[in-house]
């Protein structure tokens, strides 16, 4: 019998390795609003990330540039 619980898991766990974070936690948001995942499952969701990041400063770091908000013109 199909279980829709599981089917959001699975597709959950196929969109986690192809689109960006805040995709998969808007669509896993959708299916918790409606009561289909538990709070334990989002749990599991958020430790995909979190434990992904950890010592991680900022991933984009190799590509900051030094912004200053100084508003001096050059002479």
């Amino acid at each position: 019998m199909f279980n829709l619980h599981d089917f959001v898991i699975k597709t959950l766990s196929t969109m986690k390795n192809r689109l960006d974070e805040y995709q998969v936690r808007t669509y896993a948001l959708s299916w918790y609003s409606k009561s289909v995942l538990t709070d334990d499952d989002m749990s599991t969701i958020d430790n995909w990330y979190t434990s992904d990041n950890e010592g991680i400063e900022n991933s984009n770091s190799d590509f900051a540039e030094d912004v200053t908000l100084d508003t001096e013109k050059e002479n």
